[in-house]
């Protein structure tokens, strides 16, 4: 019987936002840029991803593949998210704001 593959700790929205503003920090380094290895980047992201929140520690604390992995999910709906915004934007009326396009288009997508 193969073992059964154990499933990590939820993320909490304070986790969610650790690790956007570790990778925004990273990916934003002029100094170093393209010039380093997946692993490497992932490694100091991860280093910021706790730095951002210290109060992450013990048994619960996300692990390196974790953030790689959960950044990927939150990568992919922050691109569904612009695409229906575009959408949204493109039928724009004269005279609506935000929450006009928001709730007439947006939630259509």
């Amino acid at each position: 019987m193969a073992p059964k593959s154990q499933r990590g700790v939820n993320w909490k929205p304070q986790e969610d936002e650790a690790l956007c503003k570790g990778w925004v920090s990273i990916s934003e380094d002029g100094a170093i840029g393209t010039n380093q290895s997946n692993n490497s980047f992932w490694l100091r992201v991860y280093q910021k991803f706790l730095e951002n929140d210290p109060g992450m520690s013990g048994a619960g604390v996300q692990s390196l593949q974790a953030i790689a992995s959960r950044f990927k999910i939150i990568n992919q709906q922050c691109f569904l998210w612009k695409a229906c915004m575009t959408k949204a934007n493109a039928r724009h009326v004269s005279g609506s704001n935000l929450e006009d396009v928001v709730s007439t288009h947006f939630l259509q997508c």
